[in-house]
């Protein structure tokens, strides 16, 4: 039987799609596939000098010894390397391999084979891991880090609904991708990704500073909630007890004092909210979502927030100063507040930061 009773915790780590299609091509066995990838080798060798040959051989072994463990991560029966268009890949991937001498690069363009395999009917994203596969070793190692660094900030949010918890996901994230000192002062390593195209730079414009990017995006972190024992948190906990939420579905505020909030990083993510319940005595996590209904009120409770403009002051100080105490993301908050001239990633600088911030962090999601 199962107790009605319900607690409500933070997001899905990942949002799941399964998509039909259909294809052609008939697995086959690793002994195969190995035998392939020594063939494309061997084609790549004869474009060889005999004085370069052993060298090209030890790292296109290196990147074999990574790659073919990843693929068969994702598809038991290696069946992309029947695919024509994936062999010829999979070869400017050797050839990228042989020309380079860091081992990290071997990692990354692994990470872009399991992005092409993954998207494997999208002509555009194929073009961008294409290109990207051809650049990899002419990336300089500190433009390759101001790149991850970058796409991190802007793309990666906590999924905790507790901004302490969140705030240090993300601060081990931010550590883990400062492996070197990030680039300063000089732009030569912004030109390097402009020239490979991996980033384009613009020069008329600036980026936000960093706590207004955020408080931008985190609006579920950075709000006032709802004052206790007010006449909105007596209309906030109705509203919940309607639609069969429990009283406790709002947590304390902990950038203000008796204030409470909905536990999301901000609005969008109330969709990805799930309850928690009770089955035998014993707590497990449901995979069940909330209903629309149950979705639609929280929403509206999260409209309810207080917005005085006092208030709104104080709780994004508050949040700044919280910012503050975490070592990496204060290195990466200074570093990004000093960033001259403005660059966008392009798609194909996406590929590469995501396929480099996957080889440093391999809990990290792979790149859609």
């Amino acid at each position: 039987m199962v107790n009605k009773s319900q607690k409500q915790v933070a997001g899905k780590d990942s949002t799941q799609i399964q998509a039909q299609s259909i294809n052609i091509y008939s697995g086959i066995t690793e002994e195969r596939a190995r035998e392939i990838s020594r063939e494309t080798m061997l084609q790549v060798l004869e474009k060889c000098a005999f004085e370069s040959g052993a060298v090209a051989q030890q790292r296109i072994e290196a990147f074999q010894d990574i790659v073919l463990p990843r693929i068969e991560s994702i598809e038991k029966n290696f069946v992309s390397f029947s695919d024509p268009a994936f062999q010829v890949l999979y070869k400017k991937a050797q050839i990228s391999a042989a020309c380079s001498g860091r081992e990290l690069d071997y990692g990354m363009l692994s990470e872009l084979i399991a992005h092409r395999i993954n998207n494997k009917d999208n002509i555009k994203k194929k073009a961008s891991i294409e290109k990207a596969v051809e650049i990899i070793d002419k990336i300089d190692e500190d433009a390759l880090c101001g790149l991850t660094m970058m796409h991190v900030m802007s793309q990666f949010c906590p999924v905790s609904g507790s901004i302490s918890q969140g705030l240090l996901v993300i601060n081990n994230l931010y550590s883990k991708i400062q492996y070197i000192d990030l680039p300063c002062d000089k732009t030569d390593w912004m030109d390097n990704l402009d020239i490979l195209g991996a980033a384009r730079i613009q020069s008329v414009t600036s980026f936000k500073k960093f706590s207004e990017y955020i408080m931008g995006s985190w609006d579920g972190y950075v709000c006032c909630g709802i004052k206790k024992e007010s006449p909105q948190y007596e209309l906030a906990i109705n509203k919940l007890k309607e639609v069969g939420l429990p009283d406790d579905f709002l947590i304390d505020n902990e950038l203000l004092d008796g204030y409470v909030r909905i536990p999301v990083v901000n609005k969008e993510k109330i969709d990805e909210l799930q309850l928690l319940v009770q089955i035998d005595g014993i707590t497990t996590q449901s995979s069940i979502l909330l209903s629309e209904q149950q979705k639609t009120v929280v929403a509206e409770i999260f409209e309810m927030y207080d917005k005085t403009p006092a208030l709104v002051k104080t709780t994004q100080e508050a949040f700044k100063n919280k910012l503050r105490s975490y070592e990496a993301i204060e290195k990466a908050h200074v570093w990004w507040d000093h960033l001259k001239p403005y660059f966008q990633i392009t798609s194909i600088g996406r590929a590469i930061a995501q396929a480099n911030a996957k080889r440093i962090d391999q809990s990290l999601p792979d790149l859609d």
